[in-house]
């Protein structure tokens, strides 16, 4: 379905803007976690930044912050130079959230999930105009889900169901992209797909996030990568970040021991490691 000459492409499409501006954030919760501590880092504009961590690292937490549904302790974010709640008001952020954080059985056709993406742009009838419909309809296509527009969510298998709420982040058209955990249950196919989309749309400007278990591919599509274990462990572009010394950091244990064992590169250089021998982070 998606252009194969895509995959692989490895552009840093940065106009040398800053998209994400974090400095100081700590966020914590009510039973005395402490999420996120002490959180600086910036992301360019035109990237695709992959966030990296083992449960409970905070990446889950950082995105709540940055959709302004979780209040930061302390600090602040920025996104294209402005607050977050302004941000939202205009429409700038999509977030695809995790699969576990979604009532399936909600009686929702994949159409009017889709269309929730263009609700910021609708008037105050919330009445869909001819143009929230193309976009609408357009976005489906781009994902391959335009067949079964008018079926039940709930009725879709677990990559399908990736694949619209994909589409309704591209319905939005937003100058952001949040996705959580978007790999997770889907096969080898849905993932390059996804990977295309992502790409192509990385490609025209928008700025993409990406929280991840499956380190494999990260390689294969990320500009950028921010690794978090409730702090920083490193954060940049990702030839210089995505090495075994950062991922022991971040990971420790499993990791560290599987890094001795194929032999990558210790310090500061690269992981020599195949897509194959790298692992998908237990959840």
């Amino acid at each position: 379905m998606r252009t194969p000459s895509l995959r692989g492409l490895a552009l840093t499409a940065n106009n040398g803007s800053i998209a994400v501006d974090i400095q100081h954030l700590s966020v914590g919760y009510s039973n005395g976690v402490i999420a996120l501590d002490d959180v600086s880092a910036q992301l360019p504009s035109g990237a695709i930044c992959a966030v990296l961590g083992a449960n409970g690292g905070g990446k889950s937490t950082l995105c709540k912050a940055l959709m302004g549904i979780q209040r930061p302790h302390r600090g602040s974010v920025r996104l294209f130079g402005g607050a977050v709640n302004r941000m939202l008001k205009r429409n700038t952020i999509a977030y695809v959230p995790q699969s576990d954080d979604i009532d399936w059985d909600f009686p929702v056709s994949v159409q009017d999930v889709v269309m929730m993406g263009r609700q910021g742009q609708m008037n105050w009838l919330r009445i869909p105009s001819r143009d929230d419909k193309r976009r609408v309809a357009q976005s489906l296509e781009r994902v391959g889900m335009q067949a079964v527009a008018r079926r039940q969510i709930g009725e879709l298998s677990g990559g399908q169901k990736k694949r619209v709420f994909i589409a309704r982040a591209l319905a939005q058209h937003a100058r952001l992209m949040l996705l959580d955990e978007p790999f997770t249950g889907v096969d080898m196919t849905t993932e390059n797909d996804l990977l295309d989309i992502l790409r192509e749309e990385r490609n025209a400007g928008t700025t993409i996030m990406v929280v991840t278990h499956n380190l494999s591919s990260v390689p294969d599509y990320s500009d950028q990568v921010m690794m978090l274990n409730r702090r920083v462990i490193a954060c940049g572009p990702t030839a210089h970040t995505f090495t075994a010394t950062h991922l022991g950091n971040t990971f420790g244990g499993v990791v560290n021991e599987l890094l001795k064992v194929t032999g990558a590169v210790a310090g500061e250089g690269n992981v020599a490691m195949s897509r194959s021998q790298l692992p998908e982070y237990p959840q």
